[in-house]
């Protein structure tokens, strides 16, 4: 991915700044797949043998994040490990020798909403509820925001932040 930034300073002087950085996936791209291996797994978990049939998922999906790994340990994540690891373990699954994880909980006095954590390649999470939707939005609008530093028109900016391995408690399960 490629970018410019051009502008004047010093009442004149033209100056210009090219940016380079690594491939970028579409998040509506992220979000629908994702989407559509969380509905495989809970029809999976909740597959009876005796109809010969799982359900869909319950309600609507609200995605929370969707990281990168030099960015796991950032505020929103980290809260939402710690929000949603006392919840009960539906699922917890690993495959492609450890290139996928998924983790799926439920609230547990309400089983209205699940938690789900999904890892891809060990390099990017994507975190979110589903649902009830008034139960997962309170539990998202209760997560800390990113914060973001303005970097003039149009451009900010925010520090990622990492996590150490004994920090990262996301895919922990009883």
């Amino acid at each position: 991915m490629k970018d410019e930034v051009s502008g004047e300073i010093l009442g004149g002087a033209s100056v210009s700044f090219g940016f380079v950085g690594p491939p970028q996936i579409e998040p509506e791209r992220v979000f629908k797949l994702a989407a559509m291996q969380l509905q495989a797994f809970y029809y999976l978990i909740t597959f009876n043998s005796s109809i010969g049939r799982g359900s869909a998922i319950p309600g609507e999906i609200c995605f929370v994040g969707e990281v990168d790994f030099a960015d796991w340990g950032n505020r929103t994540i980290r809260a939402f490990a710690d929000i949603t690891r006392p919840w009960s373990t539906c699922l917890h699954g690993y495959g492609a020798q450890g290139f996928f994880r998924i983790i799926i909980r439920r609230q547990e006095n309400d089983s209205a909403i699940r938690a789900f954590a999904l890892e891809w390649n060990k390099s990017r999470r994507i975190v979110g509820f589903f649902g009830a939707p008034e139960l997962m939005d309170a539990q998202a609008e209760g997560l800390p925001k990113l914060e973001w530093e303005n970097a003039g028109p149009g451009l900010r900016f925010r520090v990622e932040t990492p996590i150490s391995e004994e920090d990262d408690i996301l895919f922990d399960f009883d």
